[in-house]
């Protein structure tokens, strides 16, 4: 069997062609020479008993299948016409073939052609790893968790130009951190932004704002336990929800606009333009989202500090 690449289970160097390795004869774990030596025994000896039997890892046979049966021609029609494909990675693709999902003339997600999802979606690891999440999604009905959309919840969603999901987001955010915020609260925020302001400016030490600090924490916001965990909880909701369903509600998205966007073009060349348009990134809308959302807060504070009778300093 060819172990290249494959990551020795004792020094986790991964093994390269001219390695000399050996097998264990019970489980075919394969060890450095050196390595299978330094220990006296098979590095899975202790899950012989259950029937343990080495198998090549999966990333390592993606990379095979997308070796074996990838084939991207140097030229096509769209190059020569100095039009650019879409582009997705060979480890994506092999990825697909591995979980039973053809990615050939016909490979398609949500009965939406590759090569016009990928248009959609654009270019780059990111968008490679988008296209191959919703590939799943759609074929096995399930969730994949973004990561991204759960630290920046609505930036994510603005920069894959879902604007509406990000705008709600948005309003989640805002509702939870209205509904949560008292007079209370207000006083002890914006004591302590105060008193940055003053340490920024030099009108006190940093002792002194350590220590006033450090007073201000010890006499809390006076609020209840359940006051001050109940927003961190729920803005941990919003985010995991939404970092659960965001590849699927980009699915949605995906599916709705390239649906709108065949109604309204009338060849192939205009089509394939308006899903780029369309689709892809936006890190002008993402940086606009944080600018409103800013914008939001600032807001909220100067009607909530309105409303308690607070001189929020602004």
């Amino acid at each position: 069997m060819d172990y290249k690449g494959v990551e020795c289970p004792v020094c986790k160097n991964r093994f390269t062609e001219n390695d000399d390795i050996v097998v264990c004869p019970e489980c075919g774990t394969p060890h450095h020479r050196e390595c299978w030596f330094s220990v006296s025994h098979c590095a899975n000896e202790d899950r012989h008993a259950e029937g343990f039997v080495f198998e090549i890892p999966a990333r390592k046979k993606l990379e095979e299948v997308a070796e074996q049966l990838l084939n991207i021609p140097e030229k096509t029609e769209e190059a020569e016409s100095g039009e650019t494909p879409p582009v997705i990675s060979a480890p994506i693709l092999g990825g697909m073939g591995q979980m039973g999902i053809d990615f050939g003339e016909n490979a398609s997600i949500a009965d939406i052609p590759i090569n016009e999802a990928a248009a959609f979606v654009g270019e780059g690891p990111s968008s490679s790893k988008l296209l191959f999440k919703m590939t799943l999604i759609d074929k096995f009905k399930s969730l994949r968790f973004n990561f991204v959309t759960f630290l920046f919840p609505y930036l994510w969603f603005f920069y894959r130009k879902m604007y509406k999901t990000g705008i709600l987001v948005i309003a989640l955010m805002l509702t939870v951190a209205a509904v949560f915020t008292n007079a209370n609260t207000l006083n002890y925020s914006f004591s302590a932004a105060n008193l940055e302001m003053k340490r920024i400016q030099g009108e006190i030490s940093v002792e002194q704002y350590n220590a006033a600090i450090l007073e201000l924490q010890e006499k809390g916001t006076g609020n209840s336990y359940f006051y001050e965990t109940a927003p961190q909880v729920l803005n941990l909701v919003i985010r995991f929800f939404f970092a659960f369903m965001a590849n699927k509600f980009y699915l949605e998205h995906m599916k709705k606009q390239v649906m709108k966007t065949r109604e309204e073009c009338s060849s192939m060349e205009e089509y394939m333009a308006a899903l780029r348009r369309k689709g892809g990134k936006s890190v002008g809308a993402a940086i606009l989202s944080v600018v409103i959302y800013a914008a939001c807060v600032f807001t909220l504070y100067a009607v909530l500090g309105s409303i308690y009778h607070i001189n929020i300093g602004f």
